[in-house]
Order: C-alpha cells, then sequence, then structure tokens
C-alpha cells in the first residue's frame, strides 16, 4: 500500500521495547508507524528513557521517531505515587499537555494520536490540541459480571466500585468522557466499550485490536511426544481477581482427563489461589511458575496443549495472540474483547450466563479436546493463521487508514462549524 506521509504526535504513557502487556503495545504502535514512513513524535514518562534510548542505540535503523519524556512535577510525586498508578497518570497528562500545544506550535502536526493507557475514562493530553484526533484502541467499558462475584472473593466490592464509578456513571463525572468526545476516531477493542464511548459523546467509534505480532509472530505448534497421557494446560497472566483463575481451578476439579496446568503470572490473588489449589486438593496438577522475563514466556506456549484465557473483565488480552501464534488450540470465556475478536471457528468459546454452567463447560471443553487430539490440532493451525492476521505491520496500515478518516471527520466538523 502507498500513504502519504503524516506528521504525527503521539501520546504513549506506557511505552517500552521488549516488553509485554501495554507497554510492549505502546512501543509496537509508534515504532512500526514510524516505520511505515511516518514522522512521529512521542510523549512519553521519563522512566522510559533508558530502555528507548538503549534500544535506539542498537536498532540496525532508526524510522523518523523523536521522543519528549515527560516528568512529573517534583513537588507532586509523594502524592501521585510510583509511575503506573492513576493518580501519577493524571498528574503526568497535566505536564504532558503543555508539552503537546508547545510542540504542535514548532511542529504543526497532521494528526493526534493517544496510544496510552489504552483507558476510554484516562483521558489525554493531546485533547488541547484542535487538530486531527484519533483516540486508542482503548478498552474500559467492560463489566465483571455480577453472578461471578463469588470468584472475585473479597475483591468484589472493589471490583464492584470501579464498573460503578468507571461505567455506570462515567457520563456524568466531569472530565471523564473530554477526549473520547473531541475525538474524531475513537477505536476500542470490544463491544461494551464501543457502546460507552457513544454514551460518552464520541461520534466515530471502530473495533480495533491493541495487541499485535511480529511480522514473523507464528510458527507451526513444535512436535508433541507421541502417546503422552497427559494434557498440559497454560494460562498466563498477572493473578488478579478479574482474571478469573479461580474459575479454572474449579473447573480442574470437575476434569476427568488427566492434565496438568501451569499458571504464569504474579499478582495479589497469589495467597487465595494457593489456598484456593490445596481446598480442592489439585497439588499435582497445577504448577506456580511465578512471573518470567516476557521473552521467556514464549518457552511455555512452546511446551504446552492448550491455553486457557479466563478473565471476567479484560478489553482482550495479548496473550491471546501470543497463544495463537504458537498454533495453541485456545479454551476461552466469550464476552468482552475475546468474544467480539476472535471467531468461532478459531477457539472453544464458553459462555458466561451461569458460574456454574460455566464451570462445567470449562471442564468439558478441557475433556474434549485430551480425547480428540486431531481436533486439537485443526484449532492450532486456525489460531495460527488467525494470528498472522495481526502482524503490526498489518495494523499499522489499517491505522493509517483510520488517520485519513479522522483527517476528513474532523474537516466535515470545522465545515459545519463555520455555517452555523
Amino acid at each position: 500500500m502507498t500513504f502519504r506521509t503524516l506528521k504525527i504526535l503521539a501520546s504513549a504513557y506506557a511505552c517500552e521495547p521488549g516488553r509485554g502487556s501495554e507497554p510492549g503495545a505502546g512501543w509496537n504502535w509508534i515504532w512500526h508507524i514510524a516505520q511505515l514512513g511516518h514522522s512521529v513524535h512521542v510523549l512519553t514518562r521519563a522512566e522510559a528513557r533508558e530502555p528507548i534510548e538503549r534500544h535506539l542505540a542498537t536498532a540496525r535503523t532508526v524510522p523518523d521517531i523523536r521522543f519528549s519524556y515527560v516528568t512529573v512535577h517534583p513537588r507532586l510525586r509523594p502524592w501521585v505515587g510510583n509511575a503506573g498508578s492513576r493518580r501519577h497518570y493524571i498528574a503526568w497528562t497535566r505536564a504532558a499537555a503543555s508539552e503537546a500545544a508547545r510542540l504542535e506550535c514548532q511542529e504543526n502536526f497532521d494528526v493526534l494520536h493517544h496510544v496510552t493507557w489504552s483507558s476510554l475514562q484516562g483521558g489525554s493530553p493531546l485533547r488541547v490540541i484542535a487538530k486531527p484526533f484519533v483516540f486508542g484502541p482503548v478498552g474500559g467499558g467492560q463489566l465483571a459480571p455480577w453472578a461471578y462475584r463469588a470468584y472475585l472473593g473479597r475483591h468484589w466490592f472493589g471490583e464492584y466500585l470501579r464498573s460503578f464509578v468507571n461505567v455506570t456513571m462515567a457520563p456524568y463525572l466531569p472530565g471523564v468522557g473530554t477526549a473520547a468526545a473531541q475525538a474524531d476516531l475513537v477505536l476500542v477493542t470490544n463491544t461494551a466499550t464501543a457502546k460507552l464511548a457513544r454514551r460518552l459523546g464520541a461520534r466515530n467509534v471502530e473495533l480495533l485490536l491493541d495487541s499485535g505480532l511480529p511480522d514473523h509472530g507464528t510458527s507451526p505448534p513444535a512436535p508433541r511426544p507421541s502417546g503422552t497421557a497427559w494434557l498440559d494446560l497454560l494460562w498466563v497472566g498477572r493473578l488478579l481477581p478479574r482474571k478469573g483463575l479461580l474459575l479454572v481451578l474449579h473447573a480442574l476439579r470437575q476434569t476427568t482427563a488427566p492434565v496438568r496446568l501451569t499458571v504464569v503470572g504474579s499478582g495479589p490473588m497469589e495467597t487465595e489461589i494457593r489456598i484456593c489449589i490445596a481446598r480442592l486438593d489439585l497439588g499435582e496438577k497445577v504448577h506456580l511458575v511465578g512471573q518470567v522475563p516476557w521473552h521467556e514466556v514464549h518457552r511455555y506456549y512452546a511446551e504446552s496443549d492448550v491455553f486457557l484465557f479466563s478473565s471476567l473483565r479484560d478489553s482482550f488480552g495479548g496473550q491471546l495472540l501470543e497463544a495463537a501464534s504458537h498454533g495453541l488450540p485456545i479454551i476461552t470465556l466469550d464476552h468482552h474483547g475475546a468474544g467480539d475478536m476472535i471467531p468461532t471457528d478459531v477457539a472453544v468459546k464458553i459462555p458466561v450466563n451461569d458460574p456454574a454452567m460455566t464451570v462445567a463447560d470449562l471442564a468439558a471443553a478441557i475433556d474434549a479436546l485430551h480425547r480428540d487430539p486431531d481436533r486439537r490440532r485443526r484449532l492450532g493451525e486456525l489460531s495460527r493463521r488467525f494470528a498472522a492476521q495481526h502482524s503490526w505491520t498489518r495494523k499499522v496500515e489499517a491505522l493509517t487508514l483510520s488517520y485519513d478518516r479522522a483527517i476528513r471527520s474532523a474537516g466535515s466538523m470545522q465545515e459545519a462549524l463555520a455555517r452555523t
């Protein structure tokens, strides 16, 4: 494809090379946008300077990309906490807005693009500039189902409060929806967020995954030893209440197939997870390996038979694409980003209506895949093909077309204002 070169000002609070999750996504968006030939100036955290500059120093070629490292005022740091907290992001946004306005006076950008934080309610420092503005892709409109509150345990009230403030009350809170309402195009990762974006005043809303893969990021599944009796299951993620690992543990209690589950990740639910494993007598079936460096997680994908994704609230989940890139068959809950974005023939999708049925369906799906290695191979190949459609190059090509739509939308809005 041939695109006209644009001057882009991007806001990427979370942005680090060689990382997974949101920092990795932030980096890949802006890096691949620049590699497509656009001129990109990035606002990001001062804490990201060292890994970014180390990467730039060792990269074979560096596209037209520059960084402004924005710091939070020293007097605010005791009050806003460390980088990564919501309060820190709000303080950073205010400082970044001043830098964005200064850069616009110097550069006269064609397009503004808010990349991270990828939260609809988080706001953006770019909203202070009257230029074509793309916001996202973002999540934030998802709700953990009320019926599943037992699987969040003592954390349910916090989840309920988050949902009430961020979703139910969002349209009524000053400033929460300002960025979405001002954007010429809002990109969202699931239909729940699309619905909330429209409630917040967004004019143009489109679905786009916030995750991607390297251009050669898929590979055939590694051959498994013939006659293997055990089915090796893999779960990857932070041990957070909303990630639904307790659902998986209760499903393992109901499986009849010989299975082993490897859990990669750490977090505040670890003690409760260990207690649940002991109570359900799953000590021989479940292995908690803790948090490992992002590049080492791929070894666990390569050594597994099936990937499980059980989040009760998630915009999508980058580990779904990572697992698919290794040709793993996927069992996932059928809601939010996973439900919206993964085709029904690519994964076993478990309905989220009744907790007891969800647990039973998870167990039945695990047993069925154990009995049918041919189906596992078919699902694995389909998931690998699905992953191949989400290379970063393909994604930024689609994004460039989104820039053009945002520019046209901004022009139409200016014309309408001129006529009034």
